[in-house]
């Protein structure tokens, strides 16, 4: 029964990464941070780099998680009859939720600029 101790509720959850797995976080469908692994080797960074990178992947996190919203929402909304491209427009300025394309967008962009940089953590 619920609330008697029983933790099986499944629970949905996305994970994001830096491109060195130094940094891993993990959020809820909403978005909400659920944790954060660090490995050995971010003692080398210093707590602003540290700090900089766990803000980073803690995003991408939260972005992937709101994609996933965005489509539930969408495939929802669809399945209604209401015209897609409308459907993803009120979605993405309204609900203010990134659409799945622009969350991999967004993630390609982050571990180019980890490649170029030549990140070491």
């Amino acid at each position: 029964a619920i609330g008697d101790g029983d933790n099986r509720t499944p629970t949905i959850t996305f994970t994001a990464a830096n491109p060195l797995q130094t940094v891993v976080v993990t959020a809820l469908m909403d978005g909400r941070i659920l944790h954060i692994d660090l490995a050995p080797q971010v003692t080398a960074m210093s707590e602003t780099e540290l700090a900089k990178e766990i803000m980073l992947v803690a995003e991408m996190a939260r972005m992937q998680a709101q994609a996933a919203q965005h489509a539930v929402i969408a495939a929802m909304m669809n399945r209604t009859g209401l015209d897609p491209a409308a459907t993803r427009n009120f979605i993405e300025r309204d609900l203010h939720l990134p659409s799945p394309e622009a969350v991999k967008a967004h993630r390609a962009q982050f571990f180019a600029e980890r490649h170029i940089a030549g990140e070491r953590f």
